[in-house]
């Protein structure tokens, strides 16, 4: 009993869900889309069914001609007319190919098929041929081909087991066996079940597969609008030859090229000798770090490229690895940003800087809070843009941390527009300052920038020139790469001497071009004109340290 019980339940199981897979497949079948999909195979299956028929008739030939078969030169008429249709049939379709659906072709050989059999297994035995069953099962085989919605599906198969079977009834002789008659019936039955059955699974699995080519489609679609309407360059480049295999048309530009153009050409070959061969260096120790899991899947860095009129942009490079289901690396994608203003300005700076040197102490003094002013200005807004890139990101997924994100981010606007014109501020000012901006900082880098301050509050009161603890943070976080497994950590803590120490732990980034050093010489000038305790900056092992003196000023 519990066997029968239990054959019962999976025979019910398998009811539900072919009942289910028609349901949910009904309102699909009736989407023109997905018609075209399933026929786009059907030439292939109209060559292979009307194949398999002709080589069907030609092996039963032979073998009624070996057994010496009554009746076979009406046999030999009979298949000539069945294969002849076949042939008939695929010529006209080759004739008329995408002119007439092929569905079409298929139907009328299927039901010429279906007229013509009941007289071949006649000839064979009547309802007791040894071909019947074959023919059955090819017929069934040739109506499931078709991607009829299931109602029409159920109709063609239940005409054709009518004609086949009125038409072998009536030339049956009389009386006829009732017996043998249902016995028929319900083989045919059967057959008939199945093939509906195995329609329904090849209709699964074309929607299945319908889909699955539907999401890849809509996510190409995505990505060719991404990278058509992006000021960016998205591109792509084999690992394993160096070329680029995708560039999006804003490469135009950028350097004045199509995309075309430089397909399948060295990614190398557009870099000035100096960017390539540092990028060369980068690239192999990123791929040597990467295999052996000392670093993340992203890398940064800026280089310099050739222009279709001979001239150089400056670019800002983002880019990870795309591996194989086993890991090997097989593709690199990045992203490409113009920052030519932004080098110039740095080349301006430096500029600026040199001049400086050379006036007086007092012209120096005041065209260094200019100089201040005017790097605040390269990096503010900078920091805002990336700012608003995370706001954007966190008012649709987390809104309560996106208002935190805000309110810290006007903290930290509000502390620069209120010092600017200030030389000096109180210590507690700056870290209150310093913990928005940290907060900013963890929001945005997730976890792969730690900052720790450990200062007492009796020394609170002193003070240290404004933006000076932040300026340190950034040149720390600009010239050094970091992740969740090797966060970069930096510490601020007061020694002995009064001296504020920024420490960090060293992590260079291998591409960084040649840093300018502004920065550090600003923040070391100011400090000249306020005391003559002077500011250290240097490498200490595996860490870079930065101490500038604290002032008791009131």
């Amino acid at each position: 009993m519990a066997n029968l019980w239990q054959a019962y339940r999976k025979k019910r199981e398998l009811q539900i869900s072919l009942m289910r897979a028609v349901r949910e497949l009904g309102p699909l079948n009736r989407s023109k889309d997905f018609c075209r999909y399933r026929e786009r195979y059907l030439d292939l299956i109209f060559t292979v069914l009307a194949t398999a028929g002709i080589y069907f008739i030609l092996g039963w030939h032979l073998l009624d001609y070996l057994t010496g078969r009554p009746n076979l030169d009406t046999l030999v008429l009979m298949r000539i007319l069945f294969a002849g249709l076949f042939i008939i049939a695929y010529t006209f379709y080759l004739f008329t190919f995408g002119k007439i659906p092929v569905r079409y072709f298929i139907l009328v050989g299927f039901y010429a098929g279906a007229m013509i059999s009941p007289f071949i297994s006649y000839m064979t035995g009547g309802l007791e041929s040894p071909y019947y069953i074959d023919l059955v099962f090819l017929l069934i085989a040739w109506f499931m081909m078709i991607p009829f919605s299931y109602p029409k599906l159920a109709l063609h198969g239940l005409i054709f087991i009518t004609i086949y079977s009125v038409i072998l009834f009536l030339m049956v002789p009389h009386p006829v066996d009732w017996l043998q008659i249902a016995e028929h019936a319900f083989i045919f039955s059967g057959i008939f079940i199945m093939g509906v059955i195995v329609a329904i699974f090849n209709n699964l699995f074309s929607a299945s597969a319908y889909q699955s080519e539907q999401k890849i489609k809509k996510s190409e679609e995505r990505f060719r609008m991404f990278t058509q309407n992006s000021l960016d360059v998205v591109w792509t480049m084999d690992m394993t030859t160096r070329c680029f295999t995708y560039l999006s048309p804003s490469v135009f530009n950028l350097r004045g090229f199509y995309p075309e153009e430089l397909i399948g050409q060295p990614v190398i070959a557009s870099l000035t000798p100096a960017s390539a061969e540092k990028v060369e260096v980068m690239l192999n120790n990123a791929i040597s770090e990467f295999k052996s899991g000392k670093r993340e899947n992203v890398m940064i860095g800026e280089m310099e490229q050739y222009t279709k009129e001979g001239k150089t942009v400056w670019i800002e490079v983002i880019a990870s690895f795309i591996t194989d289901e086993a890991g090997n690396m097989v593709e690199m994608m990045g992203d490409s940003r113009n920052i030519t203003e932004r080098k110039l300005a740095e080349q301006e700076l430096l500029k600026i800087q040199a001049q400086l040197q050379r006036e007086s102490q007092i012209l120096q003094q005041e065209n260094l809070r200019i100089q201040y002013e005017s790097l605040k200005n390269q990096v503010n807004p900078h920091f805002l843009f990336n700012s608003l890139n995370v706001l954007t990101s966190l008012i649709k997924l987390n809104p309560t941390l996106a208002e935190k994100f805000t309110e810290q981010l006007a903290k930290v606007y509000r502390y620069v527009l209120e010092h600017r014109e200030e030389n000096l501020v109180t210590l507690r000012a700056e870290v209150d300052f310093i913990a928005s901006y940290v907060f900013l900082l963890e929001i945005r880098f997730l976890d792969k920038v730690k900052v720790t301050i450990n200062i007492s509050e009796p020394r609170m009161g002193m003070k240290v020139p404004p933006l000076a603890i932040q300026l340190l943070i950034e040149n720390a976080v600009k010239h050094n790469t970091f992740s969740r497994k090797q966060p970069l950590q930096i510490e601020i803590f007061i020694d002995d001497e009064n001296y504020l120490n920024v420490v960090n732990n060293l992590q260079k980034r291998e591409l960084n071009i040649r840093s300018t050093g502004v920065g550090l010489v600003n923040i070391a000038a100011r400090i000249r004109h306020l005391t003559d305790r002077p500011a250290f900056f240097g490498e200490s092992g595996d860490r870079f340290i930065a101490r500038i003196p604290l002032l008791n000023v009131d």
